[in-house]
């Protein structure tokens, strides 16, 4: 076996699946492209990490169309922040026709809308 499958993932997730699967999609080329974007709410360009518009918690899909780059520290503060409001509604007037498009069909314009202040 791959020594990937050993390593647990960011936060003691231990899952040798999700280990594989996303070490995959960090590596696809779309995604390494990304890497030259600035974050998604605060456009610096130091430091990456990948977040899910839809969480995978609620269904969401490791699709590009689904995904948006954010420095570290706006990535934790939207996770542990006690009202991420502001930072959603930062990184709702960054999101691409695709992602809206995709939040779209997976949760609908009213959730698009209490998540990332988006009307579409």
């Amino acid at each position: 076996m791959s020594r990937l499958v050993t390593r647990p993932v960011r936060f003691g997730d231990w899952r040798p699946e999700k280990a594989i699967r996303r070490r995959s999609l960090l590596n696809a080329p779309a995604v390494k492209h990304m890497r030259t974007l600035p974050c998604a709410s605060c456009e610096e360009r130091a430091g990456w990490t990948i977040h899910h518009v839809v969480p995978k918690a609620q269904r969401g899909d490791d699709l590009l169309s689904n995904l948006i780059q954010l420095c570290v520290d706006c990535h934790d503060a939207l996770h542990h922040a006690p009202d991420a409001t502001a930072i959603h509604h930062r990184i709702g007037q960054r999101l691409t026709a695709a992602n809206i498009e995709y939040v779209l069909w997976k949760k609908g314009a009213a959730w698009l809308e209490d998540r990332y202040g988006v009307i579409a």
